[in-house]
């Protein structure tokens, strides 16, 4: 399954209350994604995820590993808990978005 959107976040897709929650993952096996933007959050990078998230044209990572492999994969990479990390991002798009 190939999924193409603007942007998509790897928390959307397993915050979902579905049957099968496997189907929903990005992976080898699961989802393969082609956003212009995917922001990956708290996601390690494993070698199997990575393949279904090649796709995308830019990639946003958000851990508190700064060692974890996504973190030299992604295009932009932040250091911190994505519960801090994606209301000021959110924010500061709001506050762009006004001028």
């Amino acid at each position: 399954m190939s999924m193409k959107s603007p942007a998509v976040t790897s928390a959307s897709l397993l915050w979902l209350p579905v049957p099968n929650p496997h189907a929903d993952q990005i992976g080898q096996t699961g989802n393969r994604i082609q956003p212009e933007l995917y922001i990956s959050c708290g996601v390690s990078g494993a070698i199997q995820h990575m393949v279904g998230a090649k796709g995308a044209k830019h990639i946003l990572a958000i851990n508190t590993d700064p060692e974890a492999s996504i973190m030299y994969k992604a295009d932009y990479a932040v250091i911190g808990d994505l519960h801090q990390v994606v209301p000021a991002i959110s924010a500061e798009i709001r506050k762009r978005r006004k001028r």
